[in-house]
């Protein structure tokens, strides 16, 4: 019956998901750490002011992109740098001292406390212990957290200035991670700014963007975040647990969902010893589907308990913005047939963003995944897609349901078909191989999302771009294309010419 079925406990370290050690479930998550400038305290104007009137009044200048430049620098940094770059005419520690002077004269009169700052300690300090990682003085943190009545809610404070480097470096975050006795991979730091955000990351934090307004991050550092929120409102330990709960450790569950598929769905197979009924739509179904599908459920309810479950047999069962996919045996009728080709299809959307998607081919011993942002395989090997520039030099990959080979012409595939180099069959697996360069384009309708949901991150992953006929990225209109990418804008052309 070819290959034996691929077991997760083999793979390699980048394909179970877990180069980083810390990746756990939720209830292992061990501490949130915040920045303060820009987070909890709308403090990077004042800052700004309090160093431009500094600089200015002891002979230094103060160029256009001096705040961008300091933000997260220490004190002993940008104070350095003010005397080295900027010119200004005080020794570094005598530039710091008159600067901090004045930004406390400054918070003396008004604390520009961030709206929602205190209710997002307050409510998060219930479930974790809290560290700060600041880059301001330590006397401006203690200031800040004092007027703002959160000293005691923050257990572990760290200023940059007590650390060896400043942000971008993760000096700062690593040390609070230290004094709180966690695990940096499983803390949840929330950060602002492009240098922040890198020193986050590069401490192998989970990391929630918060974007400065004043001086927004930079388009690769807010990259680095893995959730992005509009404000301080938006924080609570949902958003927290929903970060914390790594991709990694999804990857590794979704691998072992497909294992347990499998498991009960080969030995079936092989026995012949199940029920046959028919669904209201007329396509079969047997009890081994239900199976399945009831035990794959019964596993997230003791992992996930809090996401939602959007299953082809049982329906959908929860409400959560993350939202697991299950098709228990796509292609039902194979199975019963005794054909080897059948699958079980696992996704997790969060969000409504598809970021891990797990294809297994248990009879035949094979299995796709892909991770959001770490890239597609096949049986451990990285896939890619192709390199064909025009429509014309494409393959298609002939549809299961529409077949070309069945004498379908009135439909978008045929109307595909139509302008490229060449057909190929692939019997239900096109993106599949559509993601290991085999073929250009791959369609398919009438379908729904449990179906769609795996191949959209496989395919996006190794290259490729995956949406409905509109060019959009939702998976529940029945209607989807996927190509290498560079040849998606002329197939979209196509399918709009011909009103599809």
């Amino acid at each position: 019956m070819g290959r034996q079925p691929l077991d997760s406990s083999a793979l390699s370290g980048d394909a179970r998901g877990d180069e980083l050690s810390g990746d756990a479930p939720v209830d292992q998550i061990q501490a949130v750490i915040f920045d303060l400038d820009g987070v909890l305290v709308d403090s990077e104007c004042a800052w700004d002011a309090a160093r431009k009137e500094v600089a200015l009044s002891h002979g230094g200048r103060w160029p256009a992109d001096a705040q961008r430049t300091m933000m997260g620098m220490s004190s002993t940094e940008w104070s350095a740098y003010m005397h080295d770059e900027l010119g200004v005419a005080l020794e570094p520690e005598q530039l710091s001292e008159a600067v901090v002077s004045r930004l406390r004269d400054v918070y003396a009169e008004h604390l520009p406390l961030i709206p929602g700052a205190r209710e997002a300690v307050s409510v998060l300090a219930e479930v974790w212990p809290l560290g700060l990682a600041s880059s301001s003085n330590r006397s401006v943190i203690e200031l800040v957290l004092d007027g703002a009545e959160m000293r005691r809610l923050i257990s572990v404070i760290v200023s940059s200035e007590e650390v060896p480097r400043g942000k971008p470096a993760p000096d700062v975050y690593l040390e609070a991670a230290r004094r709180l006795d966690a695990s940096p991979t499983r803390c949840v730091a929330i950060e602002d700014s492009s240098n922040g955000l890198r020193s986050a990351a590069a401490a192998g934090m989970r990391v929630i963007a918060i974007p400065n307004r004043d001086v927004p991050p930079d388009d690769d550092a807010l990259a680095l975040a893995d959730e992005v929120l509009d404000s301080l409102a938006q924080l609570n330990p949902g958003c927290v647990e929903r970060v914390g709960v790594s991709a990694g450790a999804d990857l590794r569950l979704a691998l072992e969902l497909a294992d347990l598929a499998g498991r009960i769905a080969l030995e079936r197979f092989r026995s012949r010893d199940y029920r046959v009924g028919i669904k209201s739509d007329g396509s079969p179904v047997t009890a081994v589907d239900r199976e399945v599908e009831s035990a794959l459920r019964e596993r997230l309810a003791q992992e996930r308990p809090h996401h939602e479950i959007f299953g082809e047999e049982l329906g959908r069962r929860g409400s959560s913005e993350c939202r697991w996919y299950l098709d228990p045996i796509d292609g039902t009728r194979r199975f019963i047939a005794g054909d080897p080709k059948w699958m079980t299809l696992i996704a997790l959307a969060i969000r409504e963003r598809v970021v891990v998607g797990v294809v297994a081919l248990p009879a035949l011993g094979e299995r796709w995944w892909a991770r959001r942002g770490k890239g597609a395989f096949h049986d451990g090997n990285p896939v890619r897609v192709s390199n064909t520039t025009r429509l014309a030099d494409a393959a298609v990959s002939d549809d299961w349901r529409h077949s070309l080979a069945r004498g379908a012409t009135n439909t978008p595939l045929a109307t595909i078909a139509a302008r490229c180099a060449c057909v190929r069959p692939h019997q239900g697996h096109g993106f599949l191989r559509l993601a290991a360069g085999e073929v250009d384009v791959a369609v398919q309708v009438g379908s729904a999302p449990w179906d769609y949901a795996p191949l959209k991150v496989i395919v996006e992953e190794a290259g490729g771009r995956f949406t409905d006929f509109a060019g959009g990225e939702r998976i529940d209109t029945g209607r989807v294309v996927g190509t290498n990418g560079r040849i998606h804008a002329e197939v979209l052309e196509l399918l709009e010419s011909v009103g599809a």
